[in-house]
């Protein structure tokens, strides 16, 4: 038999405290299951290979399933699975931080891709522009 209560009892089933706390952990949990989508979905768009993408996507949604236990955990007494959950979500958290720490420099350099996109740009506009009063000296 389970001795233990639901959070709802413990919160004395407050409304104004339930409303904001299920608003609060349903809205992380959306955005945690939309990040790997839009992650995938952009870099799969741009061909650009993500590194750890599937650990790294599944540390995210595990932290989102673990928002949503929380939710229901203001009913149900769910408390070993959460902790299991926790535990679990723990270990594949420390896996990908041990395995991002080799591809930290690879992700940094994409950090700076906007910058030289931008050093690019300007470095092709310039050499139009050279281009341009080159070939208009020679036709005039």
């Amino acid at each position: 038999m389970n001795h233990y209560v639901p959070h709802g009892y413990c919160i004395l089933w407050d409304v104004p405290l339930l409303v904001s706390t299920i608003a609060g952990h349903l809205g992380i949990f959306v955005a945690y299951m939309g990040i790997p989508y839009l992650l995938h979905r952009g870099c799969k768009a741009r061909g650009i290979a993500f590194p750890l993408d599937r650990l790294f996507m599944a540390f995210i949604v595990l932290c989102g399933i673990g928002h949503a236990i929380e939710i229901v955990q203001i009913w149900k007494p769910w408390y070993w699975f959460g902790a299991i959950w926790g535990c679990l979500t723990a270990a594949v958290s420390l896996a990908c931080s041990w395995k991002l720490k080799g591809h930290l420099a690879e992700w940094l350099q994409m950090l700076t891709w906007p910058e030289e996109m931008k050093r690019l740009s300007e470095t092709v506009e310039e050499l139009q522009r050279r281009l341009e009063a080159a070939t208009g000296e020679s036709n005039g």
